[in-house]
């Protein structure tokens, strides 16, 4: 489900619905508290950059870096996604696929115990202040750290767009789809942060569809970032067990960088007719 693209700007006006990155002036301690915060998040882009950019430059498409931020920081990240869902933030997920009976069409359905919301700043920020600022402290850093290694991409500095969500068990699950099914959608680098103590028997692996019938499992591991191209990365999430309830809910969050307008968009009108 694509989120409704907002612009990003240097600070977060929390009065502004419309955007999603920075707040009203706060006590002087909570100004440093935010700037401290949001100068990890971009250190840590640059340190992930020669992995990112490897990675998407490369013949498979994609980029995983582990440990982008500390434990205790991914702890903080994860307690903010947590409480947004008690309090009701969330709403059920909806996502497109290609109809069946009908290849060019796009239908629209619910995800089955799969649920999110868009971080849009406002007074959300005083509810997640540390997810809203690594919202906005990635794109400001990652957008001209790919753009300078991938001109043809021609990424927006201003606009993009996120998605929290968790996935609740029960086998709750994405079908295979690409983020940008086309049309007027700008998506174009797909950026996951996952916040899970992950084990095994609670599956929600990334599946990643190679150009054969070769397939890449990512496990959802706290801590892990993943980067792939919107218009190019044939994926899914497996099904998503939660055996010990709450705590094993499956928690990520993902941010859009968009390009400057559709017709940079790649379609592989071969790769979506084998693949749907």
């Amino acid at each position: 489900q694509q989120g409704r693209q907002v612009k990003v700007l240097g600070k977060i006006n929390a009065n502004h619905q419309n955007f999603a990155t920075v707040t009203e002036e706060p006590e002087e301690a909570e100004i440093l508290e935010e700037e401290d915060f949001m100068d990890i998040v971009a250190d840590a882009v640059r340190r992930a950059g020669p992995a990112l950019i490897e990675g998407l430059g490369s013949d498979k498409g994609y980029a995983v870096v582990d440990e982008f931020l500390t434990p205790e920081w991914m702890n903080v990240l994860r307690r903010e996604a947590v409480d947004f869902y008690k309090d009701g933030s969330f709403e059920v997920s909806k996502s497109s696929r290609f109809d069946p009976t009908s290849p060019d069409q796009l239908v629209t359905y619910d995800k089955h115990n799969v649920f999110a919301m868009q971080l849009n700043g406002g007074e959300d920020y005083y509810k997640g202040p540390r997810l809203h600022e690594y919202v906005v402290s990635t794109v400001r850093a990652a957008v001209p750290l790919l753009g300078d290694a991938f001109p043809a991409a021609q990424l927006d500095s201003v606009l993009c767009s996120n998605k929290l969500a968790v996935c609740t068990g029960s086998g709750s699950a994405y079908d295979k789809h690409y983020d940008n099914a086309g049309y007027t959608d700008t998506r174009k680098v797909t950026i996951l942060l996952y916040m899970n103590d992950w084990r095994e028997e609670m599956g929600g692996q990334f599946r990643i569809f190679g150009k054969g019938d070769e397939t890449v499992d990512i496990e959802p591991h706290s801590g892990r970032l993943l980067a792939f191209w919107s218009d190019l990365c044939v994926h899914s999430v497996l099904p998503s067990e939660a055996p010990n309830g709450e705590s094993d809910h499956r928690y990520a969050l993902t941010l859009w960088l968009t390009t400057k307008s559709p017709e940079f968009i790649v379609r592989d009108n071969e790769e979506i007719r084998r693949h749907f």
